[in-house]
């Protein structure tokens, strides 16, 4: 499952709407759109990351492959497929033994267009959901699919962990922070803005990754009020899509995985 960007026609202060994002050292890549390096150094060494903020909540929905159960897609698949100009990887799936799997058969919650995707059938346990509501507010609840279609949200996947709740970090410092590896995550900050994040890793003298109390920090420092911790490892993905005149589709990947 990929949480994207869809596209969105330009608006009048956007001049204005630039220059705010600019001043936070943001770079514009369309309208509503930006994007930032981030770079800190953690007890293991460096890390890299890139920031990509979208100003409108109601652009982000959460898509996931058309092949469902039975075989998955990247996240290049999944932005094309939906029109979308951007996304990141989202939800886990169930592997195989030799993490041998086609990626079709996901774990937790997936909501898509206000439809449940899984769990299917009888079984609904309890999810560390990460969802939108109508009224475009992320929401984190550890939930059933039930309470999540009756609260009406939109998209919802499950997070691995919760970073932010209601401005309040989870990680203290001394909690261990689960060692540092790539990290994908998503925030929202009270104003409206969603960030998506992805911290590469496992590549010396570029990124050795972040841990959870890193993570924590960096969305932290931009004004997240809530934020989750996504499938990560491998798995991180960020890019960014243009469309020539006769729609064909070209993504960029940003991060390096």
């Amino acid at each position: 499952s990929t949480p994207i960007v869809i596209p969105e026609p330009e608006v009048d202060s956007e001049a204005q709407e630039e220059e705010k994002y600019t001043a936070e050292g943001y770079e514009k890549l369309s309208s509503g759109v930006y994007l930032k390096k981030v770079t800190g150094n953690t007890n293991s060494g460096v890390y890299t990351g890139y920031l990509m903020l979208c100003t409108d909540p109601s652009r982000v929905k959460l898509v996931d492959t058309d092949r469902q159960f039975v075989c998955g897609a990247t996240v290049a698949m999944m932005i094309e497929n939906a029109g979308a100009i951007a996304g990141i990887n989202g939800g886990g799936f169930n592997d195989g033994a030799n993490y041998d799997s086609n990626g079709g058969s996901p774990y937790g919650i997936i909501i898509e267009d206000n439809e449940l995707v899984t769990p299917r059938g009888g079984y609904d346990g309890t999810f560390r959901i990460i969802g939108m509501s109508a009224e475009n507010v992320m929401t984190l609840k550890m939930g059933s699919a039930a309470w999540a279609m009756e609260n009406g949200l939109r998209s919802a996947v499950s997070a691995e962990v919760y970073l932010i709740v209601d401005g309040e970090g989870m990680f203290k410092a001394g909690d261990g922070g689960w060692g540092v590896a790539p990290r994908t995550a998503l925030g929202q900050r009270e104003t409206g803005e969603v960030l998506f994040l992805a911290v590469d890793g496992r590549q010396l003298g570029y990124s050795i990754g972040c841990d959870l109390i890193t993570l924590q920090e960096i969305l932290l420092a931009e004004k997240c009020v809530n934020a989750a911790m996504m499938d990560g490892g491998s798995s991180t993905v960020m890019e960014y899509a243009t469309y020539d005149v006769r729609g064909n589709c070209n993504v960029e990947l940003i991060n390096s995985p």
